[in-house]
């Protein structure tokens, strides 16, 4: 499938609201938002499964994904660690004993069943999205349809199921309302990829009745509609669904994503996912450091916070892709010298 730009443009909206919740609040539920990105998610670990790169090889998805996100996910937990606990480096024996504790959220397994919490803590998505894709693609490795059209569908219903009579609501913020069960996080990420997932052919066959039979107008005019209708949307599953068929016309190219689809919004992916990462970096100290602002309007910190985030995401895909390169610039001269 070609790049599609509007895609990565998304993200960056995606990020911005989930980062946005996190601080003072959304215009839109960032509880809703983060399910959407794992039903993103979903269609694309099906995408990246058909496209033959991977060769059906689990192992090679999850290391591919780890090896582009993991440098930027330990840098960005470095800073926010170092910057929390500077304190107590007069404290060697407490600063130690602080890093490790923190030792399996750099290993990625906070919030999956093994441990709770984090210094970081927005960060369990990830931590949960890459381990439930692993476990999906390695079953659609063995059977792909039985995957997408059996264990999909009664993955997706027992995990919404499950959430919304266990807590009368299907919002991921209550999943410690299971007491000691941590992997709560982990079953609705499960829940939401495998929606993501089961749309996928559905999906394209949307996507592109969209491209050879609407004409351009008339895509506009139902995109637009259909923006206007996810904004007013109560449900929550309304929302998913209406989500769903936007998704269609990103993907067809027509309508206002097509507005969207150009090479500026390349960086989306990288400058979404540096959003996600130093949330927490760019909220605490504006909390705890700046009480000036609690005379403006919850509004107006919101639209503070926007730029102060996106300038920080920028400066921090600025430092680690120099430090990046620099780093590889030194293993190669070791290696040529041995």
């Amino acid at each position: 499938m070609e790049r599609n730009y509007s895609i990565d443009f998304l993200k960056i909206l995606f990020a911005l609201s989930i980062a946005c919740g996190h601080f003072k609040g959304s215009v839109l539920s960032s509880d809703l938002i983060v399910e959407l990105f794992f039903i993103l998610s979903g269609f694309f670990l099906v995408n990246s499964f058909y496209s033959g790169k991977y060769h059906g090889d689990a192992l090679s998805y999850t290391a591919s994904r780890l090896k582009r996100i993991y440098p930027y996910y330990l840098l960005a937990f470095l800073i926010l660690f170092i910057s929390f606990k500077s304190a107590d480096l007069l404290h060697p024996i407490r600063f130690l004993s602080d890093f490790a504790n923190a030792v399996p959220e750099v290993l990625l397994v906070q919030s999956i069943g093994v441990f709770s919490g984090g210094i970081n803590y927005p960060l369990w998505q990830l931590s949960t999205l890459i381990v439930a894709s692993h476990i999906l693609f390695a079953l659609m490795t063995k059977d792909d349809q039985i995957t997408l059209n059996v264990i999909c569908p009664l993955t997706a219903i027992c995990s919404f199921t499950y959430f919304s009579n266990a807590f009368g609501t299907h919002t991921v913020e209550y999943w410690g309302g299971v007491g000691n069960f941590l992997s709560g996080p982990l079953i609705r990420v499960f829940g939401a990829l495998c929606l993501g997932m089961m749309v996928h052919r559905p999906l394209l066959a949307l996507s592109e009745f969209i491209r050879t039979k609407l004409s351009d107008c008339a895509a506009f005019l139902l995109s637009a509609l259909l923006i206007v209708l996810f904004w007013l949307a109560r449900d929550s599953y309304a929302a998913h669904l209406l989500f769903i068929v936007f998704l269609a016309f990103c993907l067809s190219g027509k309508g206002i994503p097509a507005l969207f689809n150009h090479k500026f919004f390349a960086c989306g992916e990288k400058l979404s996912l540096a959003i996600y990462l130093n949330q927490a970096a760019v909220i605490f100290p504006t909390y705890h450091n700046m009480p000036f602002l609690a005379r403006f309007s919850d509004t107006v910190q919101t639209l503070l916070f926007i730029p102060a985030m996106l300038l920080f995401a920028v400066l921090f895909l600025f430092i680690a892709n120099h430090l990046f390169a620099w780093i590889r610039a030194q293993m190669d001269k070791t290696s040529i010298v041995a």
